[in-house]
């Protein structure tokens, strides 16, 4: 007997089907850029119970016979090649035909098609690929596409998808993805029998902010350039916009979304010390190339491409953004406003300027004279460094500067607030030489870390990222950002309790943003759990909210980028981890409120963060699974050293 065998055609679909429609947004995607196809200047797509009950697309485009209405539901029936060599020479978003075929092997179908010219229409039933009815019909001109009960037929398929939610948000970025490469077009999405979106034609840049919201008129920067066979057009998003994630990265390729791996790469390159460590920049850019000098028929979503010299795409990519940040770094320093400048005069007729002359006093010492000048008593308030007491800044004074006036300013504290001698011998090594080490590290001798018998002194910062202090089996390494984070996150669950809620602090100036529909949605969702932590959002319309009260500890923020970012991070978490609604926003406002990378910290300051850290309940581990902390055995400390000789 052969083992092998021939797979049944039924089966031979649906294995396809598991390829091309793994879930209802890949069923989305390409009904949608069939419609693009046909020619189509109006598309409305419908979706119902996130596509699981219903997904329709309903187009103005060409339409077909009554033929190739029958044809099209069968496998490798494509009207886009007749030849291999076709594939390199590609204008149009699906070529295969295998997109009509695998849809119909697990779901049920109905196609109504016309042409322009035809009386009637020509509708075709299919139910598991089977063809239940095909006859003439009356319908307008294009093509109505219904796709039902995904799955019907593969009930292990099914089971598989995600919530309602995710479910949708995957077919929503689908739509954003055609949507924004055809700005010529208008679109539509219903929800529910709820309308989401409605895009008349514009520009690009229209469409962009159609999308994503009208913030972001004031973030796009231009990038154009033509070098050769390349061309670049679009917008990126200046670096004072950033984000968690790469959500508003969109890159286009001959009008098809794709995801590069080494183009991407260059346009981060170009901002790089421009924008904060773990946040990405967004850009909307388009590059049209040659057909025949890019393989699209790689993958099976066909979102990822080869380019024939990406070396040289690369680079002048690179280029172009580096200009573009550049022009707009510069252009607020530019003022061609010259009727208050001041009047420089030019230089006689064949003279030259004489060189300027600058008489120093070696021996002047302001700070020796200063107070005996004046007989007032010193004032601190501006003088005393972050975190520091009076006492640790004035033995700074005493040292770095000169003692006669540390002298008449300690002669000016009252009795109590003097420092003791211990006190002064730790201030004097930890501030002494502070402003020559990198990175904010603050050198502290042996002699003082053997004296101090008390944590609370044993604490610095190493790259303004990293808090270092020694326990007893060696050297503690606390990651500020990622203990930060873990804090902030317990503490929001924590405040869920009626005794433990925080109270709202009313802005002075309330707060206007402006959404996208798809981060409008999503805020008025979560709006009542941020209103639980002190939070006051109310809805205005559109995409449009007011911040009127906020906590606390977030008065200093960014309000408006605050919560924006909050509710992308919140849509990315809620698409990739699946965990409960409130803990993917107290994750999503722990990561966007915590202590950051860079961040100078006091003493004070590093000694609370490390002692929440280790009263918290999973002190290891940051909720977004990053490790906190490390220890550095005193072994292997000891073991580089001797290693060292």
């Amino acid at each position: 007997m052969s083992l092998i065998q021939l797979l049944p055609e039924h089966v031979a679909n649906q294995i396809a089907a598991g390829e091309v429609v793994n879930r209802p947004a890949s069923a989305v995607k390409e009904l949608l850029e069939n419609a693009v196809d046909a020619g189509a200047d109006d598309i409305h797509l419908l979706v119902r119970d996130a596509g699981k009950t219903l997904i329709q697309v309903i187009d103005n485009g060409c339409g077909m016979s009554a033929e190739d209405a029958e044809k099209c539901f069968l496998r490798h029936a494509t009207s886009k090649i007749r030849q291999a060599d076709d594939l390199y020479t590609l204008q149009t978003m699906g070529f295969r035909g295998e997109a009509l075929a695998s849809i119909a092997a697990v779901a049920c179908v109905e196609l109504k098609t016309k042409r322009p010219n035809d009386e009637t229409g020509y509708i075709v039933c299919m139910e598991g690929e089977k063809r239940t009815s095909a006859q003439a019909c009356a319908c307008p001109d294009g093509t109505q596409i219904s796709v039902k009960n995904i799955y019907f037929n593969t009930p292990a398929r099914r089971q598989f998808l995600k919530s309602d939610e995710v479910e949708y948000r995957y077919i929503e970025e689908e739509f954003v993805r055609v949507a924004m490469a055809h700005p010529e077009i208008k679109w539509q999405l219903t929800r529910d029998e709820k309308q989401v979106y409605h895009l008349e034609p514009g520009s690009f840049r229209q469409r962009v902010v159609q999308l994503m919201g009208r913030a972001f008129e004031q973030r796009l920067v231009r990038v154009h350039e033509a070098a050769g066979d390349i061309d670049i057009d679009g917008f990126i998003c200046t670096p004072e916009y950033t984000t968690k994630n790469r959500s508003k990265q969109y890159l286009f390729v001959n009008t098809r979304y794709i995801k590069h791996i080494g183009l991407s790469h260059a346009i981060e390159t170009a901002y790089k010390q421009l924008v904060p460590e773990k946040n990405y920049p967004a850009y909307f850019l388009r590059l049209k190339v040659k057909p025949e000098t890019i393989d699209v028929n790689i993958h099976p979503t066909k979102t990822e491409i080869r380019f024939n010299d990406e070396k040289l795409i690369y680079g002048v990519l690179l280029s172009v953004v580096k200009h573009a940040i550049g022009v707009t770094q510069l252009a607020p320093a530019l003022d061609f406003d010259t009727e208050n400048d001041v009047v420089v005069p030019t230089r006689k007729p064949l003279g030259f300027p004489e060189p300027p002359r600058l008489n120093l006093d070696p021996n002047y010492d302001p700070f020796a004279v200063a107070y005996k000048q004046s007989g007032k008593k010193p004032s601190y308030a501006s003088d005393v460094r972050q975190g520091e007491s009076l006492q640790a800044q004035l033995q700074f004074y005493k040292e770095t500067f000169a003692p006669e006036a540390a002298d008449a300013a300690e002669a000016a504290l009252p009795k109590q607030g003097r420092p003791t001698q211990s006190e002064m011998a730790v201030s004097t090594n930890r501030m002494s030489k502070i402003n020559a080490e990198p990175n904010g590290v603050v050198p502290v001798s042996a002699e003082a870390l053997a004296a101090e018998s008390d944590l609370n002194n044993k604490f610095l910062q190493f790259a303004s990222a990293y808090i270092v202090t020694t326990v007893k089996s060696g050297l503690l390494f606390v990651d500020q950002q990622a203990a930060s984070e873990r804090i902030i996150y317990e503490r929001y669950l924590k405040s869920t309790q009626p005794h433990e809620k925080p109270a709202g602090q009313r802005l002075l100036f309330p707060k206007t943003i402006q959404l996208s529909p798809s981060q409008s949605d999503v805020l008025k969702e979560i709006r009542e759990k941020l209103a639980a932590w002190g939070w006051e959002i109310e809805w205005v319309g559109g995409g449009s909210f007011i911040v009127n009260a906020a906590p606390a500890q977030t008065q200093d923020e960014d309000i408006a980028a605050l919560v924006e970012n909050t509710v992308d991070d919140y849509i990315s978490r809620m698409m990739t981890v699946h965990g409960r609604q409130e803990d993917n926003v107290a994750v999503a406002l722990a990561r966007q409120t915590a202590v950051r990378h860079g961040q100078v910290l006091s003493r004070a300051e590093m000694m609370s963060l490390i002692n929440d850290l280790f009263a918290s309940e999973c002190p290891h581990l940051s909720p977004s699974g990053r490790r906190t902390y490390w220890i550095m055995p005193e072994t292997e400390v000891k073991q580089a050293f001797k290693n060292s000789k």
